[in-house]
């Protein structure tokens, strides 16, 4: 066999796993059980920027204002880094 062709090449698998599997092996809970039908949901998107969730909220009509624990200087901090100040 040619030594360029890895085909025998033993794979390690990939040590990682979606959260929602760690979820569901740690705790037993299983986040992606839709709670009315009880069929699988999957994830459309992830919103990192606060403008762009509060954009999407309130084309849902749900409040905008944040949570009062979200007045915390030390959770800013810790979920924004040094722009929360």
């Amino acid at each position: 066999a040619d030594s360029t062709d890895d085909t025998n090449v033993a794979r390690r698998p990939s040590a990682y796993r979606p959260g929602a599997d760690l979820l569901r092996r740690t705790f037993g809970l299983d986040v992606l059980l839709g709670p009315k039908c009880k069929g699988r949901m999957r994830l459309l998107a992830m919103i990192t920027e606060p403008k762009s969730l509060a954009r999407y909220l309130r084309a849902l009509a749900e409040p905008t204002r944040a949570p009062p624990y979200w007045r915390s200087r030390v959770l800013r901090r810790a979920t924004l880094g040094d722009q929360a100040a």
